[in-house]
C-alpha cells in the first residue's frame, strides 16, 4: 500500500491571504498541486491559543468559528506541496500538522 500524509491546518474563519479567505487560497493552491483530497470544515465550537471559545450560531454571522483544512498528500509530492504552500501556512492563526500514514483506498 502506498504511503501518504495528512496535512491539517487550523485557522480562524477570518484569516486572510492577500485579501482572500485563507481556506479558499489554501484550497486553490492544493488543487494546483494535484493533492488527492481536501476538506474544509467549519467547526461548531472551538478555541485557539488565546483560549477564547468561538461558536457558530444559527442565523449569526458575527462569530468567527474555527476552520480546519485537511488534505491527503501522496508521499512523493509532500516536499514540493509544503514548499509551495509555506506562505499560506504561515498566515494561519493556528498550527499546521503533518501526519504520516498509509493510503488504504
Amino acid at each position: 500500500m502506498p504511503s501518504g500524509h495528512i496535512l491539517k491546518v487550523y485557522m480562524k474563519e477570518d484569516d486572510k491571504y492577500h485579501h482572500t479567505p485563507l481556506y479558499e487560497a489554501m484550497l486553490q493552491a492544493l488543487k494546483n498541486h494535484h493533492v488527492i483530497w481536501v476538506d474544509v470544515q467549519r467547526a461548531v465550537e472551538g478555541f485557539g491559543q488565546e483560549h477564547v471559545i468561538h461558536k457558530a450560531h444559527l442565523f449569526s454571522f458575527s462569530e468567527h468559528p474555527p476552520v480546519v483544512l485537511e488534505a491527503i498528500l501522496e508521499a512523493n509530492t509532500v516536499e514540493s506541496t509544503l514548499a509551495a504552500t509555506r506562505p499560506l501556512l504561515q498566515a494561519a492563526s493556528g498550527p499546521a500538522i503533518l501526519l504520516s500514514g498509509t493510503v488504504l483506498k
